[in-house]
């Protein structure tokens, strides 16, 4: 009697886009409808910001150039996603609430960070990447 072990399915290809499209909209929503209060007493120094807005940024970067395009299966793309979107929308955050002077620059950066994880390469993806989700019914 041979048992196999139950494995969760691999995602299908609309979670890629669900997260990208909720977590690019949530980038939006929080310049929007939290603006920052605007002012030194709740900003840290201007010659700090550029750690907190380039290595984040350096991640999301090496996550969608470099990491995911030589992953061969949706599950290991998804949690390396999912890791460079966390990467470009804490941008956002530090300059809601940490560099409020420069609001609008970390918004701007954090947008085209996230904005790189549109899942397109899910459709241009080399032949031998496989998409798992077909060969489970």
């Amino acid at each position: 009697m041979t048992t196999h072990a139950m494995q969760p399915a691999p995602p299908k290809k609309i979670v890629f886009w669900a997260i990208w499209a909720a977590l690019s909209w949530s980038v939006v929503v929080y310049r929007v409808f939290l603006p920052g209060v605007v002012g030194e007493s709740n900003s840290m120094p201007a010659v700090m910001m550029w750690p907190f807005l380039l290595v984040p940024a350096a991640i999301a970067i090496v996550c969608r150039w470099v990491v995911i395009p030589k992953q061969k299966q949706l599950p290991q793309q998804l949690v390396t996603s999912i890791i460079g979107l966390a990467m470009a929308e804490s941008i956002s955050f530090y300059g809601l609430f940490l560099f409020t002077p420069q609001l609008d620059l970390f918004f701007v950066v954090s947008l085209i960070m996230v904005l790189q994880f549109m899942p397109i390469y899910l459709i241009t993806a080399p032949a031998d990447v496989k998409d798992m989700s077909r060969t489970h019914a």
